[in-house]
C-alpha cells in the first residue's frame, strides 16, 4: 500500500496523524518512505486537511522550506464528500 503507519501526533489528539508513505514503484521516489504530517481542522470534512512533508521532499508540489504539499485538490476544490484515500 502507499501509506503504510497512521499514528497520532499527540496522544487523543486525532486534529494531527502521522502517516509513512512508500515512493510508488516505477517513480523517482520508489523504494523511498516518507513521513507525512496530517492536520485536520476542526470544521474537517467541511475544510480540507494540510498535509506536510516531514521529510525533505523536492516536488513542483511540495513547498519546500515547509514540506506543505500544494495541491488545487487540497484547496480551492476540496468539497466535504472528497475521503483522506483521494
Amino acid at each position: 500500500p502507499f501509506v503504510q503507519n497512521l499514528n497520532l501526533t499527540r496522544e487523543n489528539d486525532m486534529h494531527q496523524i502521522t502517516a509513512t508513505v512508500i515512493g510508488p514503484n516505477g517513480s523517482d521516489y520508489q523504494g523511498g518512505r516518507f513521513l507525512l504530517k496530517i492536520i485536520f481542522p476542526s470544521a474537517y470534512p467541511f475544510k480540507a486537511p494540510q498535509f506536510f512533508f516531514t521529510t525533505k521532499v523536492c516536488h513542483p508540489n511540495v513547498d519546500w522550506p515547509t514540506g506543505e504539499i500544494c495541491h488545487d485538490l487540497l484547496s480551492p476544490r476540496w468539497t466535504a464528500s472528497i475521503t483522506l484515500r483521494a
